[in-house]
């Protein structure tokens, strides 16, 4: 599978100019995201909470720049997952991506939509066995500019070792097509895929990684995986 991703958190150097992420409205437990296109689209996601791990969705697009809005989907009705948004984002007008926190083991909560935000499905990630118990909480794709290449980071990720200790592990994607296809990159904190390199330290304190990721001669830095810079 040619594929290129690192799933991460949140990159503002590409494509978008207004990512707006987590708002929340106290009295009635709705939190908001919203993402916006150059283009001038912008989409907008509610998650009404009513328990842990459940909430009622609904996702909203915008072609004037946030004047008006009409509704997409809503989970009740459509194809929107149910349960707590984590991040929203869209590469073009037809492609986004949406992530949802999920208890169950083992699952990557990704979703993706090609027809602007109507229809949306599971991203079918490969876990590998090691992390069959891990409950995951995904950031939105990572993609890179002016290549075809991204990343999906999850969260960091504590796993006992024959000590009984926890220690840091790292599982990232990669895509080398616009996330058509994803690879699992597994305990490999340095290395090369497909003309993807990469390299993550960890921070013992914060035990979080940064990254180095160098496609051709264009290099792209983060201290947390989660505000990035082109060198």
């Amino acid at each position: 599978m040619k594929t290129l991703w690192v799933l991460m958190s949140v990159i503002q150097l590409m494509f978008a100019y207004s990512p707006q992420a987590g708002n929340i409205d106290e009295d009635n437990n709705i939190r908001t995201f919203q993402y916006s296109l150059e283009a001038g689209y912008s989409w907008k996601a509610t998650s009404a909470g009513s328990g842990m791990y459940q909430a009622d969705n609904r996702i909203y697009m915008s072609n004037d720049r946030g004047i008006s809005w009409h509704k997409l989907s809503d989970s009740l009705s459509g194809t929107l997952p149910s349960g707590p948004i984590g991040d929203l984002k869209f590469k073009t007008k037809d492609t986004g991506w949406i992530t949802i926190h999920s208890p169950r083991q083992g699952d990557i909560g990704l979703y993706k939509t090609t027809d602007g935000g109507i229809h949306w499905t599971k991203e079918q990630l490969e876990v590998p066995s090691k992390y069959a118990a891990v409950q995951f909480n995904p950031a939105s794709p990572i993609f890179f500019t002016s290549t075809n290449y991204g990343i999906v980071l999850l969260n960091e990720i504590g796993l006992l070792n024959e000590k009984g200790q926890t220690e840091t592990s790292l599982l990232f994607y990669a895509t080398q097509d616009n996330g058509r296809h994803w690879t699992p990159i597994m305990d490999r904190p340095e290395g090369e895929w497909n003309g993807l390199s990469w390299k993550a330290s960890l921070d013992q304190k914060s035990a979080s990684y940064s990254w180095n990721i160098t496609i051709g001669d264009r290099t792209w830095t983060s201290s947390n995986g989660e505000i990035w810079s082109m060198k």
